[in-house]
């Protein structure tokens, strides 16, 4: 699994899947590997591009619902953002080749990846800023 530095806060999270969706996150805090969800509601979203690059874009982004809390999960094996009902908003395993993205509580968000919940990345970024 990726490892952040500590003081790098906010991290802005960019996932493109081999059908050429781009979608990712946005957490305020930094993000640690921890055995629970940490984040609060103001400090993390879902976001993805609808439409046909370049000029057809439209940016979608999903707030929190109040819910539930599952925002964050950085794991061993997987780095999980959003979830509730068996479901992860956006959910990368540790070798950040395979997610999944499902409707979850925490965000109420379209899945992500288009009409298939599994995807295959095929680039992913993560930006850590410090404020």
């Amino acid at each position: 699994m990726i490892e952040f530095d500590e003081d790098l806060s906010p991290v802005l999270l960019i996932v493109r899947d081999t059908r050429e969706h781009i979608f990712g996150a946005v957490v305020s805090g930094a993000i640690r590997p921890a055995d629970h969800y940490t984040g609060t509601g103001d400090s993390c979203l879902l976001w993805r591009f609808l439409g046909e690059a370049p000029h057809t874009r439209e940016l979608r982004h999903y707030c929190w619902t109040g819910d539930n809390q599952f925002f964050v999960s950085a794991a061993k094996d997987s780095l999980s953002i959003g979830a509730g009902g068996g479901h992860y908003g956006l959910w990368l395993d540790a070798d950040l080749n395979h997610g999944r993205s499902q409707r979850c509580d925490t965000f109420d968000n379209e899945p992500l990846a288009g009409e298939k919940e599994d995807f295959i990345v095929q680039f992913i970024e993560a930006f850590g800023f410090r404020m």
